[in-house]
């Protein structure tokens, strides 16, 4: 398995290096400043804590527009997504954010528990094997590996 789990990541990082070349602004999309899409983000977010869910994602695919591979943005839209209801969409951005961002265990680890309250847990499972795979590459013993190793302990319990 380890050795299908090393050419895996390094296909990803290859796709992920196409996919931001890929996704770059389409040409006359309104431009924001770094830390113009980090306000907007913000705002994004605070919308929708309030419930605000319509502006929410107008703020946040605007901003996409500037930085469509940003992964916090990403992340964002994909958590309002999931407060919508709309499950596949919410698995489908953090999908691209692990694509994107591989060496963040996190993302990988927020894409497991949204399979998992998806209903699908086989893909849990699967990505949880590669997680731990990548953990004990990177990161041995760490906070994020501990998890990892009790999703796995509950997983295979349940």
């Amino acid at each position: 398995m380890t050795e299908a789990i090393h050419a895996a990541d390094a296909e990803r990082l290859a796709i992920a290096a196409r996919l931001r070349q890929a996704m770059l602004p389409a040409e006359g999309a309104p431009t924001f400043a770094p830390d113009e899409v980090m306000a907007l983000m913000r705002l994004a977010l605070e919308a929708s804590a309030q419930g605000h869910l319509e502006t929410a994602e107008r703020l946040l695919i605007g901003a996409l527009g500037s930085a469509p591979s940003h992964p916090k943005l990403l992340l964002a839209l994909a958590h309002l997504r999931e407060l919508q209801g709309r499950l596949s969409e919410s698995l489908a951005l953090l999908g691209l954010v692990e694509l994107l961002e591989p060496e963040q265990l996190s993302h990988g680890l927020t894409l497991v528990m949204t399979c998992l309250r998806a209903g699908q847990r086989e893909a849990a499972l699967t990505l949880l094997e590669v997680l731990r795979e990548r953990c004990e590459r990177r990161a041995p013993g760490g906070e994020i590996h501990q998890r990892i190793q009790a999703l796995v302990a509950l997983q295979r319990d349940a």
